[in-house]
């Protein structure tokens, strides 16, 4: 019976105090302007239509001074829209309005934490326009200097998708220009060199070796002068050979192969001498003083002195002929040891019987040959 009528007497008395409770607050009254104002702004703001919803917030704004949402939603449309103003510079490249710009709205202490960050992007801007205003370059050397000036910016700029196209591009055309120039300054040192050996000036030779090895670092010619010795082998002279490094022209490394073997060739054996003409012979042609002299000093036929003094005669500027080749030409060619055994060259008192008949037999040693391709 107790339980009963205290259940009872909640059931009464729980109504009367949700009834007490609802008559204390009445509904606020219903105002249908800021209504469509608050709803016209979200859609507007949904839309992207930057300007109509600031026109809508601000009206909020004049009827309800305290609504904290409408505040806070203009004051982000107001720095939506400066950095849309922003973004427009910014894709025409204008660096020096964009910074003018940036000025007067940090000046009118509008400017956000976003727009503070885009401070960095004028100087950035103004660093590529001052970049591009000042190509073409000559050389390697200037566009490596004027690329390096980009470095300090570059955390700003790669955040562009396109700027990283466009860096990539350039690194790419760097390296290209870069192995053009190593490629041209190999081919005139090698020339150089080419000349300095058939002439036999020594000093002129190290002293184009030395410049070589600075401006062409890690040129076959180097490995091939290091490998090229009195303990070289066929099979390490083959090895060394194949070695070859990809980017170079193959004519490129023929040169340097037929430098190098005339720059050892006094400690090379003949197998390997052989071994030299034969690989050069295989390779693309190029027209070299120290590779025709190769190709004679092989084998020393008289036909092949005759083209090496041909295209020393084609030559504008034709050095001088080297100690060693006039020797080999002498001996070999002018001279044969076999020549000086005959009688008018074994007399201890020659006389004009004795030189008429050397000079005949001079003259029956050489090849038939037109005055251009005679020494």
């Amino acid at each position: 019976m107790p339980r009963y009528f205290f259940n009872l007497l909640l059931a009464f008395a729980l109504p009367a105090v949700f009834l007490c409770g609802c008559g204390k607050r009445s509904a606020p009254p219903y105002n249908r302007v800021r209504s469509q104002l608050i709803v016209s702004a979200c859609d507007n703001i949904s839309n992207d239509q930057t300007d109509a919803a600031i026109d809508d917030l601000q009206r909020l704004l004049d009827i309800d001074a305290d609504n904290a949402f409408a505040e806070a939603a203009l004051h982000h449309e107001q720095q939506r829209r400066l950095l849309v103003e922003a973004n427009a510079l910014i894709a025409r490249a204008d660096h020096v309005a964009l910074r003018l710009w940036l000025d007067q709205v940090i000046h009118d202490g509008q400017a956000g934490p976003k727009l503070l960050a885009i401070r960095d992007v004028a100087p950035a801007l103004a660093a590529l326009a001052d970049f591009l205003a000042h190509g073409p370059w000559q050389n390697a050397t200037e566009r490596q200097q004027a690329l390096a000036k980009l470095d300090p910016f570059l955390p700003v700029l790669q955040q562009s998708v396109a700027f990283q196209a466009f860096y990539h591009t350039e690194k790419e055309q760097l390296a290209a220009m870069r192995s053009q120039e190593q490629r041209q300054t190999a081919l005139r040192l090698l020339r150089e060199l080419d000349h300095a050996l058939f002439s036999g000036l020594r000093q002129r030779q190290a002293a184009i070796l030395d410049e070589f090895a600075t401006a062409v670092p890690g040129h076959p010619l180097q490995r091939y002068i290091m490998h090229l010795n009195a303990k070289t082998t066929t099979a390490s002279l083959h090895a060394v050979l194949s070695a070859t490094d990809k980017s170079i022209p193959a004519e490129e490394a023929t040169l340097a192969t037929a430098l190098a073997a005339t720059l050892q060739w006094s400690v090379l054996s003949q197998p390997v001498r052989l071994a030299i003409q034969k690989h050069c012979q295989l390779l693309p042609t190029t027209t070299s003083l120290c590779g025709a002299w190769l190709q004679a000093r092989a084998n020393h036929h008289p036909r092949h002195y005759q083209e090496l003094f041909s295209y020393l005669h084609s030559l504008p500027s034709p050095p001088p002929l080297s100690k060693d080749l006039l020797q080999d030409y002498l001996n070999f060619v002018l001279l044969p040891k076999q020549a000086v055994t005959a009688w008018c060259w074994r007399s201890p008192a020659p006389g004009v019987t004795d030189f008429l008949a050397r000079l005949k037999q001079v003259g029956e040693t050489q090849p038939v040959a037109s005055n251009k391709e005679r020494p």
